[in-house]
């Protein structure tokens, strides 16, 4: 199973900040339709525009713009607006992408092989599969931002 990245929509008055086993209980007991799974790759891929997002961690109030990339992020009504413009352009880019989407991933090279060069993995994804994925996170997104501070949008890292 490869690497995922967890998003969940959640009501505010749910969230028990500092209550590490609540917020991972929340994934068991979300509703299905209301989490969007993204492979890690995909998160990396585009993760340079996830640095524009407003989360905080939820363990010391430590606010940050961009996700907690092995921990868990709460994405609140300014992050979720940011998080929609950036899911609804990538959605839009990658309705031009072909029905095999190739990217360009981690640099990598073998250890103990200074004669072999390394090189970039290409990682490969069905179009119709990111623009599925892309377009509940933009849904999910979408709700948390018209919600007046009623829902807000809790990332799983990996």
């Amino acid at each position: 199973m490869p690497l995922v990245h967890d998003f969940l929509l959640i009501k505010q008055d749910q969230i028990k900040k500092n209550d590490l086993f609540s917020l991972r209980d929340f994934k068991k007991q979300g509703n299905k339709e209301m989490i969007v799974q993204i492979q890690d790759d995909l998160i990396l891929y585009m993760m340079d525009s996830f640095k524009w997002i407003r989360t905080t961690n939820p363990f010391n109030d430590e606010t940050i713009y961009g996700l907690f990339y092995h921990g868990i992020s709460l994405i609140d009504f300014e992050g979720a607006i940011t998080l929609n413009s950036i899911t609804q352009a990538w959605y839009n880019l990658f309705l031009s992408a072909p029905d095999i989407v190739k990217l360009t991933g981690g640099y990598y090279t073998i250890e103990g092989e200074p004669e072999i060069p390394g090189q970039y993995e290409i990682i490969t994804f069905n179009k119709k599969d990111i623009l599925s994925r892309l377009n509940k996170l933009n849904e999910l997104s979408n709700r948390a931002k018209n919600s007046e501070d009623k829902f807000q949008i809790i990332h799983y890292g990996i």
